[in-house]
């Protein structure tokens, strides 16, 4: 996207010297980002708390991600372990935990039928748990204990 770290994010990728790997897209549009996740096969999420304790609840893009066969590899923060389960759906690692991120990748990378699995279970995760109806249903049993 294009949030107020964009600039930093920049300035630290030059100093990095690492512009000829790292691109910022910035916002897209719905349609854009399925058609960017439908040409890779990882969504890595290395989501941190920042200095004020602020964090992330569920990103819609890992369940974009996990509902399109990308295989999600995130940080242990806040919401995610909800949706990203380590080893049933996906891979998780701690957060700040670039080598275990790094790690996560290595050890998928060469096991095919492992990465089908969890690519497996995340579709099936995402279209459980995940959908309208399920969601609908699930507000509407809530609302109806609340009023008994």
């Amino acid at each position: 996207g294009d949030g107020p770290l964009r600039g930093e994010l920049e300035s630290l990728v030059r100093e990095l010297e690492v512009k000829d790997r790292v691109i910022f897209l910035g916002a897209r549009s719905h349609e854009e980002v399925a058609g960017i996740m439908r040409g890779h096969h990882v969504l890595l999420v290395p989501s941190v708390t920042d200095a004020q304790g602020g964090m992330e609840g569920i990103p819609v893009a890992i369940m974009e991600a996990m509902a399109t066969g990308l295989l999600v590899v995130a940080s242990d923060h806040s919401g995610i372990p909800e949706i990203v389960r380590q080893g049933e759906n996906g891979l998780l690692a701690d957060e700040r935990d670039d080598a275990g991120l790094a790690n996560a990748l290595a050890e998928i990378y060469s096991d095919h039928d492992e990465w089908d699995r969890l690519v497996g279970a995340a579709r099936d995760t995402v279209h459980q748990e995940y959908n309208l109806q399920v969601q609908n249903r699930r507000l509407a049993d809530l609302l109806a204990d609340l009023s008994s």
